[in-house]
């Protein structure tokens, strides 16, 4: 049973933007559904394997939306979404994870 599972990032800090987006990827290859949401915060899609994490999501089918538009500028792979359309998507989910 494919399980649909968002994980909510808002840290400043690299190492755990990174681990989000490492976790979330790991949730896809479980054969899961997988999201990623970053609010309000700029993304180091520089640092390590951020860049290609956020590709193998979007291209299996996964959303990785933001709400900062620097984000957006920075990434081919994350779209922009409202704080306000992030809530409403995320009653969507089964599993909701705050990173």
């Amino acid at each position: 049973m494919m399980v649909s599972v968002v994980f909510i990032s808002n840290s400043e800090d690299g190492y755990v933007q990174e681990e989000a987006s490492r976790s979330a990827l790991g949730t896809m290859l479980g054969g899961n559904d997988p999201s990623l949401m970053i609010i309000d915060v700029e993304y180091d899609v520089e640092r390590g394997d951020v860049a290609e994490n956020l590709e193998w999501i979007k291209d299996n089918g996964g959303l990785v939306v933001s709400n900062n538009p620097k984000n957006v500028e920075k990434s081919e792979y994350i779209d922009e979404m409202s704080v306000e359309e992030m809530a409403k998507k995320m009653l969507e989910y089964d599993i909701i994870i705050p990173y």
